[in-house]
């Protein structure tokens, strides 16, 4: 216990004489450790503050950490924060519970409440609450407010000026630039999003939905939709090269390699399908599949089939092509300019 005793005097004594050298007082208590140039604590405890400037305001805010110069000399009477490094969180007034860490990193934000920052120049311009920012100048020049990020990468978000809310984001210059607003996305590959907008979409891969607007999309692969520029509700897998698989949200309709369609809903009186305007596209055979015969009403429903340039070809479902409650196929050949208004059938393209 004596030995204990002696180091920390020795320790104490070392950092005054340091402290003196450097013009920096110290100040240990059991409250607060202070090696600064300046000390307003009133009856904050638990506060740890090193380097000029750091800290400097905290009156009865407690349990932080501030270390660098200017660091974190916006808090007066808010807890729980860590903020290192050169002007970290200079500006946090009404931050609290955040982890601040890189030089500048959150500098001019007000609000940094329940975030992890990290790296430098990191968030430096805008707000963000309950959110992880980790990269060099990830979201360094959003002057906006920001909500429930999970932002990761060089560059990240770095020139964006619209809010962007509960969204993961994670590489190297991922939506650096949006164009509107955006909620509820997901951006996973470099470049993703870059330059988008738009709310609930998911994005995954090189450059993937790069300059889209629209709402509600799934763009997998390299390059993925990296065309579009006002899609929504669309599904695409595929690279820069080719769409493999494009689908629409909307009318349940997926289009494979461009041959091979499926499709599966209830189509009504009032339902007119084109199949090119709906983009049941396709060249090669297509084949038509009823989901169950016992759907059909007989004497009123007909299964429609066209050939390449031909008329309509009617089947009469109960006739000798077909067995009653078995499935059956019929191989078609799509005649783009044609359409139907025909009874209430169950379809399965495939």
């Amino acid at each position: 216990m004596k030995k204990l005793l002696l180091i920390t005097i020795t320790i104490i004594l070392s950092l005054d004489a340091f402290c003196q050298d450097t013009l920096y007082p110290l100040s240990i208590s059991l409250d607060n450790l202070i090696l600064a140039d300046s000390n307003n604590i009133t009856t904050g405890k638990q506060n740890t503050n090193i380097g000029i400037g750091a800290g400097k305001n905290i009156t009865t805010g407690r349990n932080n950490t501030i270390a660098g110069e200017s660091a974190g000399i916006g808090i007066t009477t808010l807890s729980s924060n860590t903020f290192i490094g050169r002007k970290a969180g200079e500006l946090a007034d009404s931050t609290e519970s955040a982890t601040i860490v890189g030089k500048e990193g959150g500098r001019y934000g007000s609000n940094n409440s329940f975030s992890v920052l990290v790296g430098s120049n990191t968030g430096q311009k805008g707000n963000y609450l309950r959110s992880v920012v980790l990269g060099t100048t990830a979201s360094y020049n959003s002057n906006i407010d920001h909500e429930g990020l999970v932002l990761i990468g060089n560059w990240a978000m770095a020139e964006n000026a619209y809010n962007v809310d509960s969204t993961t984001a994670i590489g190297t210059s991922v939506a650096w630039h949006m164009q509107s607003p955006s909620k509820r996305g997901v951006f996973l590959g470099a470049l993703s999003g870059a330059e988008s907008g738009g709310n609930d979409n998911t994005y995954i891969g090189f450059k993937s939905g790069e300059i889209n607007q629209g709402n509600g999309n799934v763009f997998i692969g390299y390059e993925a939709g990296s065309t579009e520029t006002a899609t929504s509700n669309t599904l695409i897998i595929g690279n820069s090269e080719t769409d493999l698989i494009r689908g629409d949200f909307e009318t349940g309709i997926v289009k494979i390699d461009g041959n091979l369609t499926r499709m599966s809903r209830y189509i009504t009186a009032t339902d007119t399908l084109k199949l090119y305007d709906k983009k049941i596209e396709c060249y090669g055979e297509l084949t038509l599949q009823l989901l169950s015969l016992n759907d059909l009403e007989e004497g009123h429903d007909e299964i429609v089939v066209w050939n390449v340039g031909s008329d309509i070809v009617s089947v009469n479902p109960y006739g000798s092509d077909f067995i009653n409650g078995i499935n059956t196929q019929v191989i078609i050949f799509p005649y783009k300019s044609k359409s139907f208004t025909r009874g209430r059938t169950s379809w399965l393209m495939k």
